[in-house]
């Protein structure tokens, strides 16, 4: 054998040891993320009008392939790029790169498309949900139960699997309220005027208060969660976006002189919360009803209540962080054109209750 014919077996032994490099390194890139990080299931939306490197992109930000590159690549010598479907799919982080592509080629299992309104309740939204086979009935009360989440559930159209999980579900909510109102309270130096009972995700359950320094009583995200419970209030109250500020500012107000705030909505979900998970309307509301033993009656408890009684949209926490000063301490809404009616004094809020509600006390 010649010099020649070394060096060409040399030279190609090279080629081949580098090539099969090659191809386990690309391999490698195409193999699950998960098994560094441990399996976690993740919701992944591909958009109407998505195109692949869009949607490529958006799976290495999800964490749930290890080069963007690889999956191009695998996706056009497959063919697969300009076949990828719209959908919301239900993504492991254990899948490799070409078990993903396989299931974006094949499209999404059948999705449903949920509206949750504005004001609606985590008990609203768990029998919406469970109505629709997203959940099973009780699984997100349960859910809020452990991580309080009332109030961040946004109010918007969308669109989830049947027999989801809860925790992706929740983790959607949470989501959608971030990207939603995290600049309307960025920026926004918000004033507390009570101790902020939204801390305490307990009290629902009947359970006292867990005691809060100051400091933490009077962080930011105190303040901020007051608000949050404002807009609950007023979402569930008042319908007209320059009224919820003016009531706004007179519950802020009241609270800070130390007078009971005296809303009905409040009553209505203690109501809710001991008929769950019957569905039954609040009013009219008795004397009784008035009479409640429960941290949310605020005709009996001066200050906001412990949380959120609801979720509220964008008019209402605009209106809760922007309250507008008036001279008016009371208000109330006529039943036939459920225009809000304001008083600057018992005695005018008296007058107006005997005009538009045909008694002078409750």
């Amino acid at each position: 054998m010649g010099a020649i014919d070394v060096k060409k077996i040399v030279v190609g032994g090279s080629i081949c040891v580098i090539a099969i490099m090659l191809a386990g390194f690309f391999l490698h890139l195409l193999s699950p993320v998960g098994r560094e990080s441990g399996e976690r299931q993740i919701s992944f939306e591909v958009k109407p009008g998505d195109g692949y490197k869009d949607i490529i992109s958006n799976l290495g930000s999800k964490g749930l392939i290890r080069s963007r590159s690889a999956f191009t690549l695998l996706s056009l010598v497959t063919g697969s790029a300009m076949n990828l479907k719209p959908g919301l799919y239900s993504l492991k982080s254990g899948m490799t790169s070409g078990e993903i592509l396989s299931k974006l080629v094949s499209g999404s299992r059948t999705e449903i498309s949920v509206t949750v309104v504005e004001g609606y309740s985590v008990y609203d939204i768990d029998r919406l949900l469970s109505s629709l086979g997203v959940l099973k009935a009780g699984e997100l009360v349960e859910a809020n139960k452990k991580n309080f989440f009332e109030g961040r559930l946004f109010p918007d159209t969308y669109r989830f699997f049947k027999d989801s999980d809860v925790d992706q579900v929740v983790g959607k909510f949470l989501d959608t309220f971030a990207s939603k109102t995290d600049q309307i309270f960025a920026g926004n130096d918000i004033n507390s005027t009570s101790s902020p009972s939204g801390l305490n995700p307990r009290a629902v359950q009947g359970t006292s208060a867990p005691s809060f320094s100051e400091e933490l009583l009077n962080s930011p995200q105190a303040r901020r969660d007051e608000r949050l419970i404002l807009a609950s209030l007023i979402e569930k109250e008042i319908p007209d976006f320059e009224d919820r500020k003016i009531v706004a500012g007179i519950l802020l107000k009241r609270v800070k002189a130390g007078i009971p705030i005296q809303v009905d909505a409040t009553i209505c979900y203690v109501k809710e919360v001991a008929i769950y998970p019957r569905d039954a309307s609040c009013y009219p509301l008795s004397a009784l009803d008035f009479k409640i033993e429960s941290p949310y009656n605020t005709y009996l408890h001066a200050g906001f209540p412990p949380t959120p009684i609801g979720n509220p949209g964008i008019s209402a926490l605009v209106a809760a962080i922007h309250p507008k000063s008036s001279p008016y301490w009371y208000y109330l809404s006529d039943p036939v054109t459920h225009k809000t009616i304001f008083s600057r004094d018992l005695e005018e809020q008296e007058g107006n209750r005997v005009k538009y509600l045909g008694n002078k006390k409750r």
